[in-house]
C-alpha cells in the first residue's frame, strides 16, 4: 500500500521561463548550458568546455538577480569514446526542431560496442570523475550576456585544465 503525499503534478519542461519561476520561488536550478554540444563532444575534445553561442542561462540569471555558480566535471567524458559528434546526422534528422539537439553522437561503449545517438543507454567505463564548484559569477541585468558567457566559459576551462593536470599526476 502507498501513501499519497500530495497532488500529482506534471514535471515542468526545462525552459528559461520555468527556470525563472523556480528561482523566484527560492528553488535552485542546475543548468547544463553546453547541453548536447558539450555532452557529445569528440573524445579528442574531452578536456574542453563547449558552451557554444548559448546565452539563455545568463539571461535567466540576469532576470532573477542570481549569480551563476559554475560546476566543472573532469573525467566523465571517458565513460564512452565518442568518435563522431554527429552534427550532420542531427541536421538530416532535424533533431534541433523536435528534440532540441544539435548532435547525434556515435560512440564506442559497453556493452553494445557501438552506441548510436544520445538515447542508447550504456554502462560507463570505470574512470574517476572529479567535480569542482567554482566561485559565483554575478550576472548584472545591464551586462552583455555574451561577455558573461565568455567569463563563465573561461573560468570553467581554467578549472577543467587544473583538474585534468591533477588527473594526469602533474605536481
Amino acid at each position: 500500500m502507498g501513501i499519497a503525499l500530495g497532488a500529482a503534478r506534471p514535471i515542468p519542461r526545462a525552459t528559461p521561463a520555468n527556470a525563472i519561476r523556480a528561482l523566484r520561488r527560492g528553488a535552485q536550478v542546475l543548468v547544463y548550458p553546453g547541453g548536447d554540444l558539450d555532452a557529445y563532444r569528440h573524445a579528442s575534445r574531452r578536456e574542453e568546455v563547449v558552451l557554444g553561442p548559448r546565452h539563455g542561462f545568463v539571461r535567466v540569471a540576469q532576470a532573477t538577480g542570481v549569480p551563476i555558480v559554475p560546476i566543472v566535471a573532469q573525467g566523465a567524458h571517458r565513460s564512452a569514446y565518442i568518435f563522431n559528434e554527429g552534427e550532420a546526422i542531427a541536421r538530416v534528422l532535424r533533431l534541433k526542431r523536435w528534440a532540441r539537439l544539435e548532435r547525434f553522437p556515435l560512440a564506442l561503449a559497453f556493452p553494445w560496442g557501438l552506441a548510436l545517438g544520445p538515447w542508447v543507454p550504456y554502462f560507463p567505463l570505470p574512470f574517476p570523475i572529479q567535480l569542482r564548484a567554482l566561485r559565483p559569477i554575478p550576472a548584472p541585468a545591464d551586462a552583455d550576456p555574451a561577455t558573461i558567457r565568455a567569463q563563465v566559459q573561461t573560468a570553467m576551462q581554467t578549472a577543467l585544465d587544473e583538474l585534468a593536470e591533477r588527473a594526469r599526476g602533474a605536481p
